[in-house]
């Protein structure tokens, strides 16, 4: 069993090589000490007061510094804390830093903050510093990135206070803002005014003598590494662009020995030296422009050469006279500098000298008492006691990448890359091994993947990396690795398979003596994210496998509480560390199939497919091992002479085996590019793929565009090489390999298996197997495949794959093809669908014509054809309607936008705004959805095409749409009766109404079921009435579903149209309004107390107008539809009562910031007989609520007159109106549209 490896003595971890526990130390201290530098109130790093007197301040450049890093420690450590202080410090920023002009202001002095003599720095006196705001704008770019993380976008939405600070829509907007300013502010030569004052009209402010800082100089290039950090977010070619500028700016003030002239009289200050170059050295990493990275390489080479001791002077040139010593901080900026060139691969074997010196020196800054790094010499010959936030994040992060450099330039990476990969059939096949195929990531394969992820983690030079591949991969592996800068020599061909041991001793041998100390062993199969997570686990494994006396073998683990038989599980105790944070393994289960037995302190990792050991180590567990096959961790244990322990990632990692494509790869690209809302991952080299209507489903494609329509949690795979396209569910994914098997054998499929030529010129096939229902599959282009299919039609044809779900309404390729017209409109096209399938299922309840059946059907399909307006177009149309009804009193919506047109234009009362202007062609959506399906050709040849027409232009006016129905049927014969017309209008709204109220709930993130669901039937019945038809058929239809929860509207209206992110990455079905959950637990007290209690609670707390008024008529919508469900009044009435009293009794906090809303119930209660809560409590004040809850009287006329079920209005009842924010002569609210 491995050993705790003793701490190394502090004289060691000056070394050239990082001790054990550098690397925990390192971190441990540097976040234990992180409370100091940052005010509580705000998040911003605070300097306390200097030296010279200068007074305590908030420091903005600083806490952009901080933002960047602080997000780096949370993907390293998955303390959500961290990131939880990124976002409090960016609020700030953007909130407070942020001039009026929405520039970065320099220094907030508190108290001091206008003093005179703080004058160039203070937030009141508004100069603004380009260099600040570009630092800043980095730390943004870093918390912009962090929006894409599912994970975070959950934990935001469970912490309000944060997005109280600021949302994310004002955070991201903020951020580019901000560099659109960066951007145009730089110059066309690339350089930007160091100083201004935007006050002053932007004028750049010049000084006599100026310093480095107050010049336009090379050090600007640290705001092209801003703007470049940006573009990776933005992809805004005005942010590249500047930052190239920048960058070809710097260049000019660079000397032909490497030096950036950083003062006006050409000397070189060490600090912005290395700002100039960090700057360049990004930006060229970003934007692959290699002379800018040749930049940063001379420079820090210049840097280098003057270092003596770990020392190098802070001046440079030829009027500098004495040099200060040191600052510690532009040491640890040269010492990451020639670590990450190192790791880059634009380092030299020269540079490991004095790199360790600077370490060693950096080390010696920090003061054993406290963990602190001192300043060092700042213009003095005498150090400074100042303890600062920068020094400290700058000693961190060049240790760490130190750290890096050494693991980086002493290990050796080997990637196993065989295999065929039947699990991922028709993606991989003979001719294209699963590996080296680009259908999985688009622009690069599963194996460029994975040598990117140990190059970009900083942890392996392309000569030191090697790659075991099968014969037919080889080719292809040695064309892809090429464009990494991997030699093709380091492309070995495995001549048969052994398993990971064989692999292993075959590639070692091939290796020989080019191996370095430190073996990294990977697999090229897995999907690691962030590169930070993988990086921390790597580092410390590399570390304990290189100071291990007796040797130890070190598996990289997912940490986890849930079993996978896919992998296998490495279980350790908790209290056996080998080094921080590595523990030595007792026990490796090889993909357990059933629950594992754990003792107290026992946990377990996946293995991951990454194993770290010292290489002679490694040889020599292999001649042990001689003739051995099968898993490396397995046969370790199994051979009690050899240690085997685990380093395990961070819990925020994310880890996918590509082995078989299922859910766990789906949630893998959860908030990432491939992720296409509502659960569906596209993968592939981005083909045309469109989902309508879809859920959870994951398309890898690589040819042929794909629509995907009504379906859910499917695979649908269409592969060029394979020539063959494989639809089934994701639980069945697992049958690919029975499937490959099979057709091997077969010569009509055998071409599909091999791919390549072949599979191009067989004949179409088609099959379905172990299918159901209406399921069927058709090809007139290579294989179409449906695989254990339930209601789904597969038509492949040499322009498209067309993948319909037909278990709810049998859409036509007519009704597809229309509804693919509107791709670019997927809410609007699940609406069409949603309303088409409810207005069915009514229609199924009703007496009609079949003719009438399939004009509803069509009507559906287009009512709301002409598309819906965004919010901020709802906003405007709302604003137009305002002026026209200056203008005219007839209602607008009847009115064709052409004659909206002409009022306006003709008008003296009102003019529109530019967007108004823009909005009016497209105001009338019914008239607009009208013109639009008169394009479609088989719509404009429709039999009943005026029925249509007639229907869709009315639709949208229940109130008086029987009087323009009588003019139609007096003017012309039709094909359809009066009745049917009507049946087929109150089928239309009562599905409209049921899905408006899901669109408005959708803009909620939490759930109100019961109130919103009462609301919306009863509004149904109101409208069903107002066309003059029978509410009674449609009502008890969906009443019917409330109860019968396998019923197929229950099962429809519940699908998963709305997701959140959770923290495991996938995303949680929220079911839309409308749907069973809402009716289902209609009648059942706790249930409906509960959620209108809390929505209640929110309504009060946040004074929205409509809820007020949904509380009020509460009572009324509950009683309107009791007796088409089957309830008994009174027993509603009772339910009213006792969830107000619910409510009055136990939200004490809500009530006491509502002092009428509450004192109004009171007198309520008191009119109604019931006695108040008891415990005491003077008026207006919150009472204690802490005796026996007030019982009402089951007669209580508190809330119903007997007759019409309306609420009383008592002088009480009125209080409580006009507490709640509503009129006494309130009528009831209808359903918000």
């Amino acid at each position: 069993m491995a050993k705790p490896i003793a701490p190394t003595p502090k004289s060691d971890l000056r070394a050239a090589a990082p001790g054990p526990r550098f690397l925990s130390n390192l971190l441990a201290d540097y976040v234990r000490n992180l409370p100091r530098f940052f005010d509580p109130t705000t998040g911003a790093v605070v300097e306390a007061q200097r030296d010279d007197g200068t007074p305590a301040f908030l420091f903005t450049e600083v806490t952009g510094y901080a933002i960047r890093e602080l997000m780096t420690l949370y993907k390293m450590t998955a303390d959500i804390g961290h990131f939880e202080h990124a976002w409090r410090a960016g609020a700030w920023l953007l909130n407070f830093a942020a001039s009026p002009e929405g520039w970065m202001r320099t220094r907030h002095y508190f108290e001091h903050d206008e003093d005179p003599d703080r004058a160039l720095y203070s937030f009141a006196h508004g100069n603004i510093f380009s260099f600040d705001s570009g630092i800043c704008l980095n730390g943004l770019a870093a918390l912009c990135e962090a929006t894409r993380d599912p994970a975070l976008l959950h934990h935001l939405a469970q912490r309000p206070e944060l997005l109280g600070l600021i949302s994310v829509d004002q955070l991201v907007a903020g951020s580019l803002a901000l560099g659109d300013r960066l951007a145009a502010l730089v110059s066309d030569k690339g350089s930007v005014p160091a100083i201004f004052n935007p006050r002053l009209g932007q004028k750049e402010l010049r000084f006599k003598n100026p310093r480095w800082s107050q010049i336009r100089g090379s050090f600007h290039a640290k705001i092209a590494e801003a703007l470049s950090e940006l573009f990776l977010f933005s992809q805004d070619a005005k942010h590249a662009a500047a930052a190239r500028r920048l960058c070809e700016f710097a260049l000019t003030r660079q000397l032909a020995d490497g030096r950036f002239a950083t003062d006006k009289d050409g000397n070189t200050q060490l600090h912005p030296h290395c700002y100039s170059a960090e700057g360049v050295l990004r930006t060229g990493q970003v934007l692959g422009e290699e002379r800018f990275i040749e930049s940063a390489r001379k420079a820090t080479d210049w840097a280098l050469s003057l270092c003596q001791r770990g020392v190098i002077p802070q001046e440079f040139g030829p009027t500098i006279k004495k040099a200060s010593p040191f600052r510690t901080d532009a040491l640890s900026q040269v010492l990451r500098l020639g670590a990450r060139l190192i790791e880059c691969n634009h380092g030299d074997d020269s540079w490991w000298k004095p790199l360790s010196e600077l370490a060693g020196r950096v080390l010696s800054m920090k003061d054993p008492r406290d963990g602190f790094y001192r300043y060092g010499f700042y213009e003095y010959q005498t150090p400074s006691k100042t303890v600062s936030y920068w020094t400290n994040n700058f000693a961190f992060s060049a240790l760490l990448e130190y750290c890096a450099a050494w693991v980086c330039r002493n290990s050796t990476v080997l990637v196993l890359a065989g295999g065929i990969g039947s699990r991922c059939w028709p993606i991989s096949c003979e001719s294209n091994p699963k590996p080296l195929f680009r259908g999985f990531l688009g622009d690069r394969s599963l194996l460029e993947e994975t040598v990117s992820r140990f190059t970009l983690a900083g942890c392996a030079l392309p000569n030191n990396i090697f790659i075991l591949t099968t014969g037919n991969g080889v080719p292809l592996a040695r064309e892809q690795m090429a464009a990494l800068g991997i030699p093709p020599e380091n492309i070995i061909e495995e001549p048969k398979p052994e398993g990971t041991l064989g692999a292993l001793r075959f590639a070692l041998a091939q290796i020989g003596k080019a191996g370095k100390e430190i073996l990294l062993l990977s697999m090229a199969d897995n999907l690691i994210r962030p590169i930070e997570s993988f990086r921390a686990a790597l580092l410390r494994a590399a570390l304990a496998a290189h100071v291990s006396e007796d040797g130890l073998v070190l598996s990289l683990g997912v940490p986890t509480d849930e079993l996978d038989s896919r992998y296998g599980h490495a279980v350790f105790r908790t209290d056996n560390e080998v080094i921080p944070g590595v523990y030595a393994v007792d026990r490796f289960i090889e993909k357990p199939k059933e629950a594992l037995k754990l003792a107290a302190g026992e946990k377990f990792t996946w293995d991951s497919g990454c194993v770290v050991a010292r290489l002679g180590y490694l040889r020599a567990i292999l001649k042990e091992l001689a003739g051995v096959t099968g898993d490396l961790s397995r046969k370790i244990l199994e051979n009690r002479k050899f240690n085997l322990a685990v380093s395990p990632y961070p819990p925020n990692i994310r880890f996918v085996d590509v082995g078989a494509p299922g859910h766990d790869l789906r949630r893998f690209f959860m908030g990432a590019e491939p992720d296409r809302g509502h659960g569906n991952v596209s993968l592939g080299r981005g083909v045309d793929v469109t989902f309508l209507r879809a859920a959870r489903n994951i398309v890898i494609s690589d040819q042929k565009p794909i629509e995907v329509v009504g379906l859910t949690d499917h695979l649908i795979i269409d592969n060029r090489v394979t020539n063959t396209a494989v639809v089934l569910p994701l639980t069945k994914v697992d049958t690919l390999p029975e499937m490959y098997r099979m057709f091997l054998g077969v010569d009509q499929f055998r071409p599909f298996i091999a791919g390549g030529p072949a599979s191009q010129n067989a004949l179409a096939s088609q099959m379905t197997r172990g299918c159901s229902g209406k399921s069927s599959s058709t090809s007139t282009h290579g294989l179409a495949l449906a695989i254990h299919c339930a209601d789904v039609r597969v038509e492949r044809t040499p322009e498209r794959l067309r993948v319909v779900f037909t278990g709810h309404t049998e859409f036509s390729d007519h009704d597809v093809n229309v509804l693919i017209r509107k791709r670019h409109e997927p809410d609007l096209v699940t609406h069409l669908m949603d309303v088409t399938y409810i207005a069915n299922q009514c229609s199924q309840k009703l007496s009609m014509s079949e003719e009438a059946r399939k004009l509803l059907h069509l009507l559906c399909l287009v009512h709301d054809y002409g598309g819906f307006l965004s919010a901020e177009g709802a906003s405007t149309e709302m604003a137009i309607a305002s002026k026209i009804a200056q203008i005219t009193s007839l209602n607008w919506r009847s009115l064709d936008s052409r004659v909206l047109q002409t009022l306006i234009r003709t008008s003296t009362k009102v003019k529109l705004s530019a967007k108004e202007e823009e909005l009016l062609p497209n105001f009338n959506d019914t008239i607009n959805s009208a013109i639009e399906i008169l394009d479609i050709e088989h719509i404009r040849s429709h039999p009943l095409l005026d029925e249509l027409l007639f229907l869709l232009c009315n639709q949208d006016h229940p109130g008086v749409f029987r009087a323009p129905l009588e003019d139609y049927f007096k003017a012309r014969p039709c094909r359809l009766s009066k009745s049917d017309i009507l049946k087929i209008y109150s089928c239309l709204r009562t599905a409209e109404v049921w899905f408006g109220v899901q669109s408005m709930w959708k803009r909620q993130l939490f759930p109100r079921e019961e109130e919103d669901g009462a609301q919306a039937l009863a509004a149904i019945v109101h409208m069903i009435r107002d066309t003059g038809g029978d509410p009674a058929p449609i009502v008890k239809f969906i009443s019917d579903a409330i109860v019968d929860e396998t019923s197929a509207l229950s099962q429809y209206t519940s699908r998963e149209l709305r997701f959140i992110p959770q923290p495991d990455g996938d995303r949680h079905y929220v079911p839309p309004y409308g749907s069973t959950l809402v009716y289902r637990h209609f009648l059942r007290e706790k249930r409906v107390t509960k959620a209108v209690t809390q929505a209640i609670s929110h309504t009060l707390a946040d004074g929205q107008e409509f809820e007020k008024r949904l509380l009020l008529w509460l009572p009324h919508n509950l009683n309107a539809i009791a007796t088409f469900v089957g309830v008994n009044p009174d027993a509603v009435k009772s339910l009213a009562q006792a969830i107000m009293q619910r409510c009055l009794s136990h939200h004490q906090a809500v009530w006491s910031r509502h002092v009428k809303a509450r004192d109004a119930l009171l007198e309520v209660l008191r009119d109604a007989g019931t006695p108040p809560p008891t415990g005491g409590g003077s008026a207006g004040s919150a009472p204690p609520f802490g005796g026996a809850r007030a019982k009402l009287a089951p007669d209580s006329s508190l809330f119903f007159h007997q007759s019409t079920g309306f609420p009383h209005e008592t002088t009480a009842q009125a209080h409580l109106h006009t507490a709640l924010g509503r009129s006494a002569s309130a009528t009831p609210p209808r359903a918000r549209p």
